[in-house]
């Protein structure tokens, strides 16, 4: 896209990381009635979590901008572990593209740089998590190669329960 450009996030992205943060929590809550909803006490942690992500080597927070307005973000997380291979892994944590500006490869150049942070890192396999019911984000990552391989279901302790005792 013409006059697009990435850049590491810094400080002073903060609140406008926030707001979209909060911008894609609602578009989610619309897409799917089930997921968890944020708390006050999460979105207050929010910017604090985010402060302490700038500044740490395991994690990129990319800008995406167009015309020095900022328009996106991406957010990659770096995790090693013992108990599992591969060891090194990517998590794609977060991915917001403002509405009016999607569907023009800005979410895809935002990955294609987050990998690039992953490669050097040695990172072997990159996993994300959405929404079901997000079209735009279940469109997207399946045209970029991802597969879900775990399910996370809901149900109601009540419906449980009444199930059990009637079967």
């Amino acid at each position: 896209m013409r006059g697009l450009s990435l850049r590491r996030a810094v400080l002073s992205d903060v609140d406008a990381i926030v707001t979209m943060q909060l911008s894609l929590q609602r578009h989610l809550e619309k897409s799917n009635s089930l997921i968890w909803r944020y708390t006050d006490e999460k979105k207050k942690l929010i910017k604090k979590n985010l402060e302490e992500q700038i500044a740490d080597e395991n994690h990129l927070i990319l800008i995406a901008e167009v015309k020095k307005e900022v328009v996106g973000f991406a957010h990659g997380e770096v995790r090693h572990r013992s108990t599992h291979l591969p060891a090194i892994i990517g998590s794609i944590a977060t991915v917001f593209i403002d509405k009016d500006f999607r569907r023009r490869g800005i979410g895809s150049r935002l990955i294609q740089e987050i990998c690039g942070f992953f490669r050097s890192k040695k990172v072997e396999d990159v996993y994300v998590r959405y929404a079901l019911g997000n079209m735009e984000g279940e469109r997207f990552w399946e045209k970029l190669g991802f597969e879900p391989i775990l399910v996370t279901a809901h149900s109601r302790i009540d419906t449980i329960e009444k199930r059990i005792t009637s079967s």
